[in-house]
């Protein structure tokens, strides 16, 4: 008793496409200058990016981190790689 609005009654199959979370922008590495306290590269997204290695530091030096999107998320782009982020605290030059 039903019929499409084309006013066929046959079967139609239809596709779902679940795109993934844009969890932003892609970390980016970084120099700073000594300044005595902690830094890091500002990037805050526990619930969506798996981190691998620590991008902060109190001591001059450099520290690299390892950025990846969990399951269902992309960066902003798109892509779904894993990125690498280093900061570089530089060590304080003594004065003339």
């Amino acid at each position: 008793n039903y019929c499409w609005s084309d006013g066929t009654t046959g079967s139609v199959k239809a596709t779902l496409t679940i795109n993934r979370a844009s969890v932003g922008d892609k970390p980016e590495s970084k120099t700073v200058d000594y300044n005595g306290q902690t830094q890091s590269i500002d990037y805050d997204a526990p619930n969506t990016v798996n981190v691998k290695g620590k991008a902060s530091g109190k001591d001059a030096g450099t520290y690299t981190a390892t950025y990846t999107p969990k399951d269902n998320y992309c960066w902003s782009d798109g892509m779904t790689s894993s990125v690498k982020a280093t900061l570089t605290i530089k060590k304080l030059s003594v004065g003339d």
